[in-house]
């Protein structure tokens, strides 16, 4: 009896590990995305306040272009090559955008977990001189 016992419980582990791995897998895939989205939102909004300290407009873009560059390399997730910034200045608004191409980051290339994207996009906004 005590021999039946074990067999069920070794095909109850076969039948439910692959979902369970799975599910930590998604888990842990997630929040690697989010992880990388909300670092490259933050490159982007700290490029744009970075940006004021410009004098005329080719000097705000030259700085809002470093600082998101910097802060993909500083964070020791992301890195400065997948990104493309740029920086656009209308009327008393310095807009900065970052693409970050996370192709090949291995954990949202897992082939059983649903990537939400493997391009990230961001923008940070400031108003030069104003309130």
């Amino acid at each position: 009896m005590v021999r039946c016992l074990r067999g069920v419980a070794a095909v109850e582990l076969a039948l439910v590990l692959p979902f369970l791995l799975a599910l930590l897998m998604g888990i842990v895939s997630y929040g690697d995305y989010f992880l990388t989205a909300h670092l490259v939102q933050q490159a982007a909004h700290d490029a744009a306040r970075a940006s004021l300290a410009g004098m005329n407009a080719a000097e705000r873009k030259s700085i809002a272009i470093d600082t998101a560059k910097r802060m993909l390399d500083s964070s020791g997730v992301l890195r400065r090559d997948r990104g493309q910034v740029d920086a656009v200045e209308v009327d008393n608004l310095i807009t900065v955008s970052v693409r970050y191409d996370a192709s090949a980051d291995p954990l949202l290339s897992l082939p059983f977990v649903p990537s939400p994207g493997r391009t990230l996009t961001a923008r940070g906004v400031a108003m030069i001189g104003g309130l």
